[in-house]
């Protein structure tokens, strides 16, 4: 009588979405992760003409400026990819994945 109800009638124990928000963030972050540091290096990596407009260059354009994508060299994120993994190996993709991952355990367990 104590436990959570399988069909839906209880709301179960607080601890309950306590534990599922922090394993459904740890599986996003993980999951995620790759693609994040991917994305992440293609920003790192971007020459600084295709940035897009400062804060500055906007003012004097007096609007937002258009929107820049960024696209190392021309390849693109798969081939920035394949690149990274060649060069760097497998574990690249992991760089920073612990910290990342404990961070959104954590607001999930809360949020959840």
């Amino acid at each position: 009588k104590s436990g959570a109800r399988v069909d839906g009638g209880g709301r179960g124990r607080p601890w309950h979405s306590v534990v599922a928000g922090a394993f459904s963030g740890a599986l996003s972050s993980v999951v995620n992760h790759p693609i994040d540091v991917v994305k992440s290096r293609m920003q790192a990596e971007a020459p600084v003409d295709q940035r897009g407009p400062t804060t500055r260059d906007r003012r004097r354009a007096g609007g937002l400026g258009g929107l820049r994508t960024t696209t190392c060299g021309g390849r693109g994120a798969l081939a920035l990819a394949w690149r990274m993994l060649r060069e760097e190996g497998p574990s690249v993709f992991a760089h920073g994945v612990v910290p990342r991952t404990l961070k959104i355990m954590a607001g999930q367990a809360v949020v959840f």
